[in-house]
């Protein structure tokens, strides 16, 4: 890897999140799935959007 080459400017954003659900078989119950995710963007002229997805990383909230 060339590091003069790297971009020098990323955002990290950090959002809470919930994601509900219901199994396609009727005998299964709702289920509610909540977290934290952090994702770490950085700047890339490459890229259509100007930014690319370095690394994501989910954590569940405790039950």
């Amino acid at each position: 890897m060339n590091f003069r080459r790297l971009p020098a400017i990323l955002t990290v954003m950090v959002a809470k999140f919930s994601v509900s659900g219901r199994p396609k078989r009727a005998a299964g119950q709702p289920f509610l799935f909540s977290g934290r995710s952090m994702i770490v963007y950085v700047r890339d002229a490459r890229s259509p959007s100007g930014w690319v997805t370095y690394r994501e990383m989910i954590v569940p909230e405790a039950s």
